[in-house]
């Protein structure tokens, strides 16, 4: 993933290219233009980008570290950032779910101190 971001990130969002499918189409524009088709390809990219940015942090360890997403916190009243970092926890929380689920030799030891130090991450409580 590529992400150009905005020279007035407050009013126009990024520009985000995937090898596997281009440039999003709601990338580089003014908010204030985004259609209701732009909105949902963004709520979608939010939730799938999302989602998947917070399971590979849990899976390597690195909670947090893109938590906050490409989106500035006024753009369309915080929005994307909102559901970028909602997504992203769910993320985190699926694949420590799975770790949880599977073989009971898999599963670490410290799985609750674990799931508190996630509390403490999103809470911004450190």
């Amino acid at each position: 993933m590529i992400i150009e971001f905005s020279d007035e990130p407050q009013t126009t969002t990024p520009k985000v290219f995937f090898n596997s499918s281009g440039w999003e189409i709601w990338g580089g524009k003014p908010a204030a233009a985004l259609t209701t088709s732009e909105l949902s390809a963004l709520w979608n990219f939010c939730r799938h980008e999302g989602s998947r940015q917070g399971w590979n942090d849990a899976n390597r360890g690195t909670l947090g570290r893109n938590q906050d997403g490409p989106f500035d916190l006024a753009l369309l009243d915080g929005l994307p950032a909102a559901n970028w970092r909602s997504h992203y926890w769910a993320g985190v929380v699926e694949q420590r779910s799975q770790i949880q689920d599977g073989p009971v030799d898999d599963a670490p030891n410290d799985l609750f101190e674990t799931n508190a130090e996630i509390c403490r991450i999103y809470n911004g409580i450190d």
